[in-house]
Order: C-alpha cells, then sequence, then structure tokens
C-alpha cells in the first residue's frame, strides 16, 4: 500500500463511530460502494448493480459554509438525479455484497473494486485504514 494521508482527528476514532463509511448517494450519487459499519458486526460492502448517468453537467460544487448556495446546488442536483438514466454496471461484483469484514479486509476489497473501476470517494480508504490502525491498538 502506497502512503496514507491519516486524518488528524484519526486518533479520536472510536469502534462503531460514523456508521456509514460512503453511501451510494456520495458524490452526488456517482458512489457505487455503500460501505458502513454493520450492528452484527464487521463491515459491510453493498456494491450497486447500475449507476447514475445525467443527462448534463454537474453544476460547481458548493462548500456547505454556503448553506444557501448549497440548498441551491443541491435541488438542482436532487431535479437531475429524478431524470436521470440509471445504467447497468458490467463489471464483476455488480450488484453483490461482502458482510463481515475486519477493516483491512474492508480496505482490500474496496482498493479491489476501485480498481475494477468502481466509483467511491478518495477518503474511503484512508478511513478505512485509520480504522484498522485503531482497532490493532
Amino acid at each position: 500500500m502506497g502512503r496514507v494521508s491519516v486524518p488528524n482527528d484519526a486518533a479520536g476514532y472510536k469502534s462503531g463511530d460514523n456508521m456509514s463509511i460512503c453511501r451510494f448517494s456520495d458524490n452526488d450519487y456517482q458512489c457505487d460502494l455503500y460501505v458502513y459499519h454493520d450492528t452484527l458486526g464487521g463491515i459491510t460492502i453493498h456494491v450497486a448493480g447500475n449507476r447514475v448517468q445525467y443527462n448534463k453537467q454537474l453544476p460547481t460544487y458548493v462548500d456547505m459554509d454556503n448553506f444557501s448556495e448549497w440548498i441551491k446546488r443541491h435541488n438542482i442536483v436532487s431535479e437531475m438525479f429524478d431524470q436521470s438514466e440509471k445504467v447497468k454496471i458490467d463489471l464483476p461484483y455488480a450488484d453483490e455484497s461482502f458482510y463481515g469484514l475486519s477493516p483491512q479486509e474492508a480496505h482490500s476489497k474496496v482498493d479491489e473494486l476501485i480498481r475494477l473501476g468502481y466509483n467511491c470517494p478518495e477518503y474511503v480508504l484512508n478511513e478505512l485504514y485509520c480504522i484498522a490502525i485503531y482497532e490493532d491498538l
């Protein structure tokens, strides 16, 4: 594994914090993975079977610090999502799930899925790495 940037608050991580690591709705519904701490134990990964194909380009990102503009953009993206096409993902593991994974196993699986072509926010691998470090302490 290459160098991994560890967030400053990683030392404050507690197992079970932030149940969802990423959701299908992340990155304007362009995330192909739903990764979370499962109440039955371990980490669960659901892989999408289809993805959103927008009919036009998404509006420029707006930070939540500018909340009124963020809400306007959110409403535009929501309308675009409702009008978008959902296209089948033709990759291995599409529409499959993985249950009860250790943080290390989840990190490896997410890394594999990204390498296969699945869309996932950049921070997910870092967060899984931090969780693995914390749980090894």
